[in-house]
């Protein structure tokens, strides 16, 4: 059963944010992809963010802000059914990665960040 992490903001390894974290198993999360300020959504590490869908993590599930938050919102009355891509087909195709948005000044967000 998947348990809620902490509030919309969390603390992560290596000097990094997340918001909606669910935990998985462990040490293990459902979270958005990092940020490097706490808070700040402006603050969206944008080459994690092009990672999205591909290996780049310790065993936490990086997601795109708006999905996150409905596991998050869920936890609790959901269970988490993971899949070795390699043995098994995903029971749903990957959603489509919506393109970072980008400031005036330069910072990115998630598109999906509400």
């Amino acid at each position: 059963r998947l348990g809620k992490a902490g509030g919309k903001w969390h603390v992560l390894r290596y000097g990094c944010y997340g918001q909606y974290c669910s935990r998985i198993s462990g040490p293990f999360l459902f979270h958005s992809v990092v940020y490097k300020q706490m808070g700040n959504k402006y603050s969206l590490d944008i080459k994690e963010y092009k990672k999205l869908g591909k290996a780049a993590s310790h065993g936490c599930v990086r997601l795109q802000v708006e999905d996150a938050k409905w596991i998050y919102d869920h936890a609790g009355s959901c269970t988490a059914h993971l899949y070795d891509g390699k043995k098994e087909k995903l029971p749903i195709p990957y959603p489509a990665l919506k393109k970072a948005g980008k400031t005036k000044s330069g910072n990115y967000y998630d598109p999906t960040d509400a």
